[in-house]
C-alpha cells in the first residue's frame, strides 16, 4: 500500500522547542522539508524593518511550497506558531488539496522556560540567526505577557480540536522531547493509517 505524505506541524509559543524539533525531525527524515516560515521571512527584502509584513508577505509561497512537496510525495514538517483557528483551517484547507494528511503537535513549556530558552536561542542559536529580530519582535509586542496571550489562545485550539497532540517540552532535555515526539506520531500517526 503506497501511504500518503503528511505535515507534522509543531505548533506552538516562541521558545517552546518548535525549531529545535523541526531541525532534529528532518535529519532522521530524509527527504522531509523542514518548512521554517521564520527563515523564509529573511529571504524578503525589509524583513529586519518590518518583520510582521515579512511574515504575511512570504506565507503564501510557504504554502505554495507546502504542497509543492507534498504533490511530490514527500513529508513536511512546519515550526509554525499558529494561534487563529482560521489559520490552523487554512492550512489544513491547503494540506487537504494534496490529498495528504495534518498532523497538529502543540508544544507548550511554562512561561519561564519559554523566555529563558528565547534569550538563550539570540546568543547562541547559529542555524536560526534571523531568531534575534524574532525575539526583538515578540519583546516589542509586549514580552512575556505576548506569550502568556500566545499560550492561552493555542490552548484554546486545543480545547476546541480533539485531534491535536499535545507535547509538554517544559525540561531541558531535547533529546527526550524528541523521542516523544516520535512515540506521538505512530502508530496513530503511521503512515496508512486513517485521518485521526
Amino acid at each position: 500500500m503506497t501511504s500518503r505524505p503528511r505535515v507534522v506541524h509543531l505548533n506552538g509559543a516562541p521558545g517552546v522547542g518548535k525549531s529545535t524539533l523541526a531541525r532534529r525531525y528532518v535529519t532522521d527524515h530524509p527527504d522531509t522539508l523542514d518548512l521554517d516560515i521564520d527563515v523564509l521571512r529573511t529571504l524578503v527584502g525589509g524583513w529586519d524593518r518590518d518583520f510582521g509584513r515579512a511574515g504575511l508577505l512570504v506565507r503564501p509561497v510557504a504554502m505554495a511550497a507546502m504542497q509543492a512537496h507534498l504533490r511530490n510525495g514527500h513529508d513536511v514538517v512546519l515550526p509554525q506558531l499558529t494561534a487563529r483557528p482560521g489559520e490552523l483551517a487554512a492550512i489544513r484547507d491547503r494540506v487537504a488539496e494534496t490529498g495528504a494528511r495534518h498532523v497538529h503537535v502543540v508544544l507548550i513549556a511554562d512561561v519561564g522556560t519559554a523566555v529563558r530558552r528565547f534569550a538563550d536561542r539570540v546568543s547562541t542559536d547559529g542555524w536560526h540567526d534571523p531568531v534575534g529580530v524574532t525575539a526583538a519582535h515578540v519583546e516589542a509586542e509586549g514580552g512575556e505577557t505576548v506569550l502568556r496571550s500566545y499560550r492561552d489562545r493555542i490552548a484554546a485550539l486545543v480545547a476546541a480540536d480533539p485531534d491535536t497532540v499535545v507535547l509538554d517540552t517544559t525540561g531541558d532535555d531535547a533529546d527526550a522531547s524528541y523521542a516523544a515526539l516520535l512515540a506521538l506520531l505512530p502508530p496513530r500517526f503511521a503512515a496508512d493509517a486513517p485521518d485521526p
